[in-house]
């Protein structure tokens, strides 16, 4: 052939199929034929795989294809946690749409027990990521059948990993769920199955805590809203918190104290959270334009409940509040305050 390193007798067994090609000799093939750097490529990872199925090695091949993907995902993922905590929710639920299918394609490909081990918490921590920005974004009538979906494949991991966390996440998420529908009986009976599963999973736990306080606030249970609220505060008193779980855990309880008719403490702590809220908006903390919006949410909504405040400021906060959801995707946001607005001016 005029090339050296392969022989004409070593192409011919090797086209009989009584031996395979070594790798240098393939990369003088490739130069005889032509191939474009992709077509050899391809031949390169098919002589791999004969080489690895004659010698008993698939299995291994496969590991190491799986180990080296699932490298790739997990920094995926965390880029995609980045995107939604700098408030570009949209984003982040398309990447994590495309993350999501990415792994169920490689499901075929997970042979041996520890890479299924592995491949399922991959998939738990992209379960439980595309379900924060679901529940972060998506207006009622977009939030029950992707979320209900995404929580019975996440418990249904957890029960094969025999991990509390991921069955105690997929309470959390629909706990939040049935708060976001404001079904407020049916928050109380997840939320009841929850904490027991994530007593280490503070950011869960401070979740289920907020959606069971305001239940029972929307309930008018006083009792039982104060029981949780106070849980809530020493929460905040007690742990370091992150400014945006401050700020959660404050908006969740100015609205809860609104609705029971507290003015005074809902004013009260509405003047703490936008102390937060500023620390959080001068350090771009994470989700800081999330809670912002979030935050003047719950004041338009107080300030239609009990009628009080200053009509030109609740007005502009509203605005704002508005034109932030609307530029950086919180759409589920922007009806809500219209609406409030509306009816308390």
């Amino acid at each position: 052939m005029g090339y050296e390193g392969i022989d004409p007798s070593v192409l011919s067994r090797v086209l009989n199929g009584k031996r395979l090609l070594s790798l240098n000799q393939l990369d003088v093939l490739a130069d005889i034929l032509g191939l474009y750097s992709a077509e050899k490529e391809l031949l390169i990872e098919r002589l791999s795989y004969e080489i690895c199925e004659r010698y008993g090695l698939l299995n291994f091949l496969e590991h190491e294809k799986l180990k080296i993907f699932m490298q790739s995902v997990e920094v995926e993922i965390d880029n995609a946690r980045k995107v939604r905590n700098a408030g570009i929710p949209g984003l982040a639920l398309e990447w994590s749409d495309f993350i999501y299918e990415r792994i169920h394609q490689e499901a075929g490909s997970v042979r041996l027990q520890q890479d299924r081990w592995n491949y399922l918490r991959l998939l738990s921590e992209i379960i439980i990521e595309r379900l924060r920005v679901i529940l972060e974004i998506c207006p009622k009538e977009k939030v029950f059948l992707p979320t209900s979906r995404l929580c019975k494949e996440l418990k249904s991991i957890g029960k094969e990993l025999q991990d509390s966390r991921i069955i105690g996440i997929s309470y959390s998420m629909l706990t939040n769920m049935f708060h976001v529908l404001s079904r407020h009986q049916d928050v109380l009976a997840t939320y009841s199955k929850n904490l027991r599963f994530i007593e280490d999973e503070r950011y869960d736990q401070i979740i289920s805590l907020r959606a069971a306080a305001l239940s029972y606030a929307y309930s008018k249970d006083k009792l039982r809203f104060k029981e949780i609220r106070d849980k809530l505060l020493k929460l905040k008193k007690t742990c370091d918190l992150s400014l945006q779980l401050q700020l959660f855990i404050l908006e969740g309880i100015i609205r809860g104290e609104g609705v029971l008719g507290n003015s005074l403490e809902a004013h009260r702590m509405s003047e703490t959270a936008s102390d937060v809220c500023y620390k959080m908006e001068k350090s771009r903390d994470d989700l800081w334009i999330h809670r912002k919006i979030q935050l003047i949410s719950a004041e338009a909504e107080i300030a239609n409940m009990l009628n009080g405040g200053d009509k030109t400021f609740i007005e502009k906060r509203g605005k704002e509040g508005i034109y932030l959801a609307q530029q950086f995707g919180y759409i589920k946001y922007i009806d809500r305050i219209k609406n409030h607005l509306n009816a308390f001016l």
